[in-house]
């Protein structure tokens, strides 16, 4: 509960009563700590380790949290939503990948959908 009001508000939080760089740095050490197991499991599955390993999972799982209305400035978001995201991502991974597109294109129509929800976003905090 914390976390959402230091990411929504971090000066409302602090007159709150919520120590803000507390909450920052317990997030950073947990986000840390599941990045490194993600690594050590996804490095197991494959074999090995490389430099570039995690590449392919980079690009969807930026597009996930879009796609379930996760705000790129911060502040509020849905994990049920980000859920939803995550599995219309797969989805259309899958369709692309029955379509026989190369990894290339299929990266290319992830990031112009990023860019296109991204905009979308924009106009509708503008408006």
């Amino acid at each position: 509960m914390n976390l959402h009001t230091v990411g929504q508000k971090r000066e409302a939080a602090r007159l709150a009563g919520i120590n803000v760089n507390k909450t920052v740095i317990i997030a950073f050490v947990i986000n840390g700590a599941l990045c490194g197991l993600a690594g050590e499991l996804n490095a197991a599955y494959c074999g090995g380790a490389n430099q570039d390993l995690g590449t392919t999972y980079f690009l969807p799982s930026i597009a996930a949290c879009f796609v379930g209305g996760t705000n790129a400035a911060g502040g509020k978001s849905n994990i049920i939503a980000v859920c939803i995201g995550a599995f219309m991502m797969t989805l259309m991974s899958t369709f692309l990948n029955a379509a026989s597109i190369s990894v290339g294109g299929q990266r290319l129509i992830q990031g112009i959908f990023i860019v296109l929800l991204l905009v979308a976003a924009t106009k509708k905090i503008a408006k």
